[in-house]
């Protein structure tokens, strides 16, 4: 008798290997998983591009190389991240917890630095602004001073007579123009943070009494935990959202299912080494009395293949009812 195995390159999900055709899930699909692949690119690439650029602003304070260096190491952790998480999902999937623990906390050391390096450009951009709106402010303010100071000097020489009182007017009048003109050139008075006073708006018509300098740091953090968290889990969420691959079609209850890869064996070829270790499997549990203990690794030093895919075998076995797993032995299924 022979047993359907099918291995997925994605997350595992538990296929029907019995003459019973059950519907396929209807979720997922290929536009789905191609428009998350594009948002995760975009999400992917932005938080790269800003991790970089504040990473090499820092390190060009000191040299041009430590620059490079840090430039680099923010390109590694930003890429790395989301193929962490995404490894993370599918260990887990296949109940290798100690990998899926091990990438699991790469990813979140990745995180980490790369949420530092985005709350850097963040809260530097924020911090620039403020500056300018700052500078444009101060520029308004003394062109302002300086035109109502000689305003008010031009209107106590109005009834003085003589040339140097005629010639002071001229000055005058000539301050009060460049003023009047820098004050044009620097344009209309600066806002506030606006982002940052609409949100304490917000809060303070909910009962939260608060203001835009309070507000703004937070939403610097805000931002940076949307993006990081945003890129790191969007390559697990596309993958997630692919097809579910189909269950095999159904037989005639007489006729045992064929094996993926037994078509080519009738022809010379040989069958699937993963379907071949599931035969193997059953093999051995049926050679030793319909029960074997010691679990994957005890099969795998019998039958002479890898740990990891007897236990694949033995999953899917487990699924299609063809075997009992009870602690760690194994009981074939009459």
């Amino acid at each position: 008798m022979t047993f359907i195995r099918a291995f997925s390159r994605g997350l595992q999900v538990p296929l029907n290997y019995t003459n019973e055709v059950k519907p396929v899930d209807p979720t997922g699909s290929r536009t789905a998983a191609a428009i998350a692949l594009t948002a995760a690119f975009l999400l992917i690439t932005a938080a790269a591009a800003q991790n970089v650029a504040h990473s090499y602003e820092m390190g060009l304070h000191h040299s041009q190389f430590r620059a490079g260096v840090l430039a680099i190491a923010s390109v590694g952790a930003s890429l790395l991240g989301p193929f962490c998480f995404l490894a993370a999902g599918r260990a887990l999937g296949r109940w290798r917890v100690g990998t899926a623990a091990v990438a699991f906390a790469l990813g979140c050391g990745c995180l980490a630095y790369a949420g530092v390096c985005s709350l850097g450009f963040v809260s530097g951009a924020r911090d620039l602004g403020t500056a300018n709106r700052t500078v444009v402010s101060d520029a308004r303010s003394d062109a302002a001073e300086r035109f109502a100071a000689a305003k008010l000097e031009l209107a106590g020489l109005a009834t003085t007579k003589g040339r140097a009182a005629l010639e002071r007017r001229r000055e005058l009048t000539k301050i009060m123009a460049d003023a009047a003109a820098e004050k044009r050139a620097a344009g209309p008075a600066p806002a506030a943070d606006s982002q940052a006073s609409a949100v304490a708006f917000v809060l303070s018509a909910v009962g939260w009494r608060t203001d835009a300098a309070t507000v703004g740091p937070w939403l610097n953090l805000a931002m940076v935990l949307y993006l990081e968290l945003a890129a790191s889990l969007s390559l697990l969420v596309a993958s997630a959202l692919a097809p579910v691959r189909s269950p095999p079609a159904a037989v005639p209850d007489n006729q045992p299912p064929t094996l993926p890869g037994r078509e080519k064996a009738a022809h010379g070829d040989a069958p699937r080494s993963r379907t071949a270790v599931a035969d193997a499997v059953v093999a051995t549990v049926r050679a030793n009395g319909g029960k074997v203990s010691g679990g994957a690794r005890k099969i795998a030093r019998a039958i002479g293949a890898r740990k990891s895919t007897v236990h694949d075998a033995i999953v899917a076995l487990a699924a299609a009812g063809v075997i009992e797993r009870v602690g760690s032995d194994l009981i074939l299924r009459s």
